[in-house]
């Protein structure tokens, strides 16, 4: 027996049938949109369909609006693994918007017959563009050419219990027999510009739009003509994601479209992993590949020479797509276009990074789980522990309660990698890209390689020579302080810039810095050679010798701090992390200490399993729209739970020292022991509640969705300034 013939079967419509076949387009509607595939009457475009067993399995409205706890609630409870009614009234008791669902739920044709007779609705509003720019927000209806046909219970109990798969039979038997089912296309549209007109909110799942007001207009028609060749390979591999979408459709602000974006893709990489559009039934290969595809078939004649076969490979070999660049434009996984690989979606330009923003995320996700299983960057490191102290009183600054008095010491962790604090942090007060999107292209840059796994020089010139903000990296970076003696003698930085939030709401945008109380001391390039050559785990050495000595390594913290209403008086941006602060405008306050008086017990416990995430934060501290750190907040987390797995919380090393509840239930390496019956929120039999409320910070945000660069750059000032600032010696003559 093959134990790893299954893969993790879907969280949700885990039963299913597929097959093959076209989608036409029947009428005009450039006028609507843009996209390619709409483009004309009798465009056909090759398509593979995947239906489930859903709740709602007719076109119906979403059960909430929110995607929050609603599975939890509809499966088995959690304790005795039984279905109970119970559990779902409690739920949707809380969730009156439900209601409208249940009216299909509970009707007559709340169970469909088979597949072929089941009519299809995207539920979600999502969004036309044509080529003017002009939006509409549209909805989709399928309606299948035979007929809607249901089952009361008593049937479907009976043909249920005869042959729980009898859906899928007629499904495969229909098209074998050349009876092949025919869907027609509908959409519904609505412009922007008048949707206050209605009652309702067009954006709200739970809602239909109502035909009589916003009628049907036919699109196309969908064919399935072909059954699939392989039930594994085409159905339980077979990945769909609202997120793929392509130029002339977008999205909309349904809230519960914005979270299946993000969470289908991520099923789609924890089921069938990160290169899961690779897969042939989920990758569609390009013109060029197709061209080869029947090239090959074309060689394959038996009565083609050897001679003749290898004057035709060796004609299109000079041309033959390469995996990393068979089209000489940018596209995601699934092969949409990429417009702007260097800036992230935002609210404006300086707002907050949409979750929306597709490309970013499977950017990002991918290269989390480009290596396995050590961490991606930083993979060498040493930890220790400890205990911060405050030393100084800024609660007119923030509410956070680890920072409520002086004297207050809270137990610590800390752990140094090579070149970075994971607090998060740099042992540098700047970076080298300003934008998250850019961070993996970076790391790629700084790595080997990937041809021959050789470093070399010219990858990373060529890289950075298109991001000038990186100049003020490398005023560092290949300053006398770009190699610190040990971990010791090194500074710290927050790099990123939070927020403090006082009880009053007023906030503050702050930087970290961490002083050692020892001094900082740098290598230059010969000795850290002959020190690196002769141990290369020196540093780690000399942090548990002096902690087991008795010497205890201690850094004071200080704050820099800056009024968000004072941020446009500055001739850069303030959130840009390739900048400084002038300490002579923004002096450093001082704040507390960190000491560190313990070794840790075990590496592989305390080290390898350390998990930072600059996400994890505690009121009256919260992130600001620095673009970098807005990545970091998904990124980190993401890592640790495709390295650690999901439950990596629950690690003693990265778990919380004070008491905590949620309803994040099992998944790999879950070992709390829980036994409880309901796991979805609110409920009438669970006495949680929510906490008290905290201040955030109270910006409004306006802007449209921009994928744009900052307006204040200036990427040459402060690295001019701060070589200039050498002494005439250090000048290069």
């Amino acid at each position: 027996m093959d134990p790893y013939k299954r893969i993790p079967e879907r969280i949700v419509h885990a039963r299913g049938a597929s097959a093959k076949g076209f989608f036409e387009v029947t009428h005009d509607i450039t006028h609507l949109t843009c996209a390619d595939f709409l483009r004309a009457p009798g465009v056909q475009t090759p398509v593979i369909v995947r239906f489930s067993t859903v709740i709602h399995e007719r076109g119906s409205p979403e059960t909430i609006r929110d995607p929050r706890d609603v599975i939890h609630a509809f499966k088995p409870n959690p304790k005795s693994h039984i279905q109970e009614d119970w559990r779902i009234l409690d739920f949707l008791s809380h969730h009156p918007e439900s209601l409208n669902t249940m009216t299909f739920w509970l009707d007559d044709l709340g169970i469909p017959t088979d597949y072929r007779h089941m009519e299809g609705s995207s539920v979600n509003a999502l969004t036309l563009i044509n080529k003017d720019g002009k939006t509409h927000y549209v909805k989709f209806t399928w309606k299948p050419t035979c007929g809607v046909k249901c089952l009361l219970e008593d049937e479907a109990v009976k043909i249920g219990g005869t042959n729980h798969s009898h859906a899928t039979q007629d499904l495969y038997d229909s098209i074998a027999a050349g009876n092949f089912p025919e869907w027609k296309l509908f959409f519904q549209v609505i412009d922007p510009d008048h949707e206050d007109r209605l009652d309702f909110d067009p954006l709200d799942g739970t809602m239909t739009w109502p035909e009589d007001v916003i009628p049907l207009q036919p699109l196309g028609r969908m064919v399935l003509n072909k059954n699939i060749d392989n039930f594994f390979a085409e159905n339980e591999q077979l990945a769909f994601n609202p997120g793929l979408v392509v130029p002339g459709i977008y999205y909309s602000d349904d809230k519960m479209l914005q979270g299946r974006i993000f969470a289908y893709s991520d099923t789609q990489r924890h089921r069938l992993g990160p290169n899961y559009l690779q897969l042939p039934v989920d990758y569609f290969p390009s013109r060029q590949e197709r061209f080869i595809c029947r090239m090959v078939k074309m060689l394959s004649d038996p009565r083609v020479t050897h001679e003749l076969r290898s004057v035709w490979i060796s004609y299109w070999s000079q041309y033959r797509p390469s995996s990393a660049h068979n089209t000489p434009f940018w596209t995601t996984n699934s092969g949409a276009p990429i417009y702007n690989n260097n800036s992230s979606l935002t609210v404006g330009i300086r707002g907050p990074i949409l979750l929306e923003d597709y490309h970013l995320v499977e950017k990002l996700a991918n290269f989390d789980r480009e290596r396995i299983p050590e961490r991606v960057v930083h993979a060498r490191g040493a930890s220790a522990k400890g205990f911060f102290e405050v030393t100084h009183d800024i609660s007119n600054l923030t509410c956070a309660d680890f920072l409520r008095a002086p004297g207050v010491q809270t137990p610590v962790i800390v752990r140094f990698s090579t070149g970075n604090f994971d607090l998060v942090g740099n042992n540098f007060p700047v970076f080298f890209v300003r934008d998250g999107m850019k961070f993996p292209d970076m790391v790629h840059a700084l790595k080997p390689n990937p041809k021959s796994h050789i470093q070399e020089d010219w990858r990373i010139l060529d890289f950075f020579s298109h991001h000038p903000e990186s100049l003020h990296m490398f005023t560092f970076l290949q300053d006398d302080v770009g190699v610190p003696q040990d971990y010791r003698h090194m500074d710290g930085f927050g790099v990123n810039t939070y927020t403090l939030i006082n009880k009053a709401g007023k906030a503050n945008y702050v930087k970290f810095h961490w002083k050692p109380t020892c001094g900082v001391k740098c290598l230059l390039e010969d000795e850290a050679i002959k020190i690196g050559g002769a141990n290369h785990s020196h540093a780690t050495k000399d942090l548990y010798d002096s902690i087991a000595a008795g010497n205890y390594p201690e850094w004071k913290l200080f704050i820099q701090i800056m009024d968000p209403d004072q941020e446009d008086k500055f001739d850069f941006d303030p959130l840009d992390v390739t900048k400084i602060w002038p300490e002579d405008i923004l002096p450093l306050q001082p704040v507390g200490r960190l000491v560190l008086n313990k070794n840790i017990d075990n590496f592989f416990a305390e080290n390898e399993q350390l998990a930072f995430c600059p996400a994890i934060i505690v009121p009256g501290i919260y992130y600001s729209d620095d673009k970098l750190l807005q990545t970091r907040i998904f990124s980190y987390a993401d890592t640790q739970r495709h390295r650690l797995g999901p439950n990596y919380l629950q690690i003693p090393v990265n778990a919380p020292k004070c008491a905590h509840h949620n309803n994040h239930h099992d998944g790999f390496m879950n070992f709390m022991h829980r036994d409880e019956e309901v796991n979805y929120f609110p409920s009438r039999y669970d006495p949680s509640r929510h906490a008290a409320e905290f201040p955030i910070p109270p910006v409004k945000l306006t802007g449209r969705r921009e994928k744009c660069l900052i307006e204040k750059e200036n990427n040459f000032k402060q690295p001019g300034e701060r070589y200039r600032s050498w002494p005439p010696e250090r000048y290069i003559t």
